[in-house]
């Protein structure tokens, strides 16, 4: 005996005292947090580049420095010689002036091992390792010329605009949501039904169309 029947169901919730909508502002809070996560990583990654380019520009101004003093240490060294081959100074005044130009050898060296190293970080910065920068321009600072601002609103400023603050609150709000779409799941849930259902064979109990207004309740 063919008894067979299909039905078609659709069900919709109309109301469940706010779990759907504290669920869904769960997870756009804890998008904004990840996005404020990505924004922090490329925000961390260019301040690094900005310092790296900077270095370098310290390393050569050090290394000029150093080159400098070194020179004129050579000079004061090499006319010292002169001097105490015709006897004007002694042989500790010759060994001091010795002694600081392999002083100043010796910081030249570091300031050039310095320039190295910084642009070797700037490469790395930058995704080129390896392809070490020659001369950079100082960069047109006009910022500096501002007058300072006041420290409170300096900080003021730095709290409101901290990525990392800003996606540890949308992580703590978005936890309080979850928590309270948690709490709504023990409230009853209003829900609408309408069924369509085809019959092989035929009753006068079975009905083609039905509609339910029903109530979920928890137990």
């Amino acid at each position: 005996t063919d008894d067979s029947r299909a039905i078609l169901s659709a069900q919709k919730t109309l109301y469940d005292f706010g779990r759907t909508g504290h669920a869904k502002q769960a997870a756009q809070l804890n998008l904004d947090a990840s996005q404020q996560q990505l924004d922090l990583q490329v925000q961390l990654h260019q301040h690094n580049v900005i310092e790296s380019f900077f270095n370098v520009l310290i390393a050569d101004l050090t290394f000029d420095w150093r080159n400098e003093a070194m020179a004129l240490s050579y000079v004061r060294l090499d006319n010292a010689r002169e001097r105490h081959e015709l006897g004007e100074i002694s042989d500790v005044d010759l060994l001091a002036l010795e002694n600081t130009y392999q002083g100043d050898l010796i910081l030249r060296q570091r300031a050039e091992l310095a320039q190295r190293q910084s642009r070797t970080r700037l490469a790395l910065a930058l995704g080129r390792p390896g392809e070490l920068s020659s001369d950079l321009l100082p960069p047109d600072l006009p910022g500096l010329k501002n007058p300072l601002p006041e420290l409170d609103k300096v900080l003021q400023e730095a709290r409101d605009s901290n990525l990392q603050l800003q996606a540890l609150r949308a992580r703590f709000e978005g936890a309080e949501e979850s928590r309270k779409s948690a709490m709504a799941g023990r409230y009853p849930s209003l829900y609408a039904q309408l069924e369509a259902a085809e019959y092989q064979r035929e009753f006068g109990s079975r009905d083609p169309f039905t509609a339910v207004l029903g109530l979920d309740i928890p137990i």
